[in-house]
């Protein structure tokens, strides 16, 4: 075979491994060959998407070896699978024919999933598995996958919802903390087919925790829950995990007890990379004030400006903390009453945030946290959970650049769909109420955004609430056009 021919092959594989790990991207041009193999790769054309991937971590007690508690296996997540609508597809978007979606087990078989556009289908995983959810052909376009939970038992309680992305192989989760009864589980999931090496490495006030974990084995299709022990290096821990020979699928969960009581319970994501700005887009107030953590990864120390708005868009506190370099910190954002806020946290230097929301100061009650989000140009959006006893959801939107203009689609119960066109400013972000959806879609007509969805329900243990950030959709498969060199 020719060089040539050869380096053809080779970028053929890639562009294949891109479409399964979050829905295949090679843009740009891409430089394989030596000088003297005479080969180049030309810039990119788009085409429509037949294939997308993202994975789901599943029950976080499920992985505990050795665990005596009968309740770990029992414990249950559900799965809520979607496509958006048609009309919600920015323009120029394809997404005919037929498709189909299948959820493999991590580790285990595949199993087809009944789901059409609009149709938000749920899916109960429970045991020592995290779920691959494949989407395929004309659904492929706009699909989406959110894990939803909730626990109330003995040593548990609260309600967790998180949307579900592809791997990658750098990625800060804000979770956990020093407190005594305070549990933090990461869950690793390895959804491709070689065995990858991941380090989990924990930040914290006083710097590096000598208790990092570096060398972990996923065997491929498997997974891995780790336990974080006792924290040595000091508050507001974060984690920051690194895979190499392939992406690593990321989440933690956060179980507080005080003793024999509830405090709460919440599974958190990657975090938006490091960087000057993050927008929290949906956090939800119920009681005390929340706590803004942040961590400064770099060399610099970091003077960090944390604000949260109202959908008037009027500043409700302002607060500045100096994040050392290296290390974490944390800010209360006193005075702010009930109700809901976008949060900005601004920096000199880059850093990842998140907000730590409790739904009662004493006593039993939820926990949440609200990442920092990346930025979507296109679409975004997630299925919803129905059912929540006296509850509802919350959709978040900020706008990126100075304006943006975005169309908000809901689905309801019989498939209808309501889309509404707003106009953002940078300083007043939208703060938006979804009673009775099933899912809710964000199309950006100009401009950028973030975007989260924050959901709330109620027990007989008082209120419970969720937060979830909300990644851009796969929309199109970016291929790279190769031709051999002339002369």
């Amino acid at each position: 075979m020719k060089v040539g021919g050869a380096l053809r092959v080779l970028v053929a594989g890639g562009v294949a491994a891109g479409l399964v790990y979050g829905a295949g991207r090679a843009d740009g041009q891409v430089h394989l060959a030596r000088a003297a193999d005479r080969t180049v790769v030309a810039a990119g054309v788009s085409s429509a998407l037949r294939s997308a991937s993202v994975a789901c971590p599943g029950p976080d007690r499920g992985g505990l070896h050795g665990s005596t508690d009968p309740q770990a296996a029992r414990q249950q997540v559900t799965l809520l699978s979607t496509s958006a609508p048609l009309g919600v597809l920015p323009a120029g978007v394809r997404a005919a024919g037929d498709g189909g979606a299948s959820a493999v087990s991590l580790p285990g078989a595949a199993a087809a999933v009944r789901t059409t556009r609009a149709g938000t289908v749920a899916t109960l995983v429970s045991g020592d598995r995290a779920i691959r959810l494949d989407t395929t052909g004309g659904l492929a376009p706009g699909s989406t996958s959110t894990q939803y939970s909730y626990d109330s038992i003995r040593s548990a309680r609260g309600m967790s919802f998180l949307q579900c992305t592809a791997a990658v192989q750098d990625a800060w989760v804000l979770a956990g903390g020093d407190e005594p009864g305070r549990v933090t589980r990461l869950v690793l999931a390895n959804p491709g087919s070689s065995a990858i090496t991941v380090a989990a490495t924990v930040l914290g006030s006083a710097g590096r925790d000598p208790g990092s974990v570096a060398g972990t084995v996923v065997a491929p299709g498997h997974r891995v829950v780790l336990t974080l022990g006792t924290l040595r290096s000091g508050r507001d821990p974060v984690i920051h995990v690194t895979s190499s020979g392939g992406p690593v699928s990321v989440a933690a969960t956060d179980v507080w007890m005080d003793g024999e009581t509830q405090i709460g319970e919440e599974t958190a994501g990657v975090s938006a990379a490091p960087a000057t700005t993050q927008v929290l887009p949906a956090v939800t107030v119920l009681g005390p004030e929340p706590v803004v953590r942040v961590a400064d990864p770099g060399t610099q120390d970091a003077v960090v400006r944390v604000r949260a708005t109202g959908s008037d868009g009027a500043i409700a506190t302002e607060q500045v903390l100096t994040v050392p370099a290296g290390r974490t910190g944390s800010i209360g954002l006193r005075g702010l009453v009930p109700g809901d806020y976008s949060v900005q946290v601004l920096s000199d230097e880059p850093v990842v945030a998140a907000a730590s929301v409790r739904s009662t100061a004493t006593g039993v009650g939820d926990i949440t946290w609200a990442t920092g989000v990346p930025v979507t140009r296109t679409l975004t959006g997630t299925g919803l959970p129905v059912g929540l006893a006296g509850g509802d959801a919350l959709l978040g939107v900020t706008a990126t650049s100075s304006t943006a203009q975005v169309v908000v689609s809901t689905v309801d119960a019989r498939g209808g769909v309501t889309s509404t066109t707003r106009s953002l400013t940078a300083g007043a972000p939208l703060l938006q109420r979804l009673p009775a959806a099933t899912s809710v879609w964000v199309s950006v007509r100009s401009g950028s955004v973030r975007a989260a969805v924050s959901v709330r329900g109620k027990d007989q243990g008082g209120p419970l609430f969720a937060t979830t950030a909300l990644a851009p959709l796969p929309l199109t498969a970016q291929i790279p056009a190769i031709r051999p060199a002339g002369g």
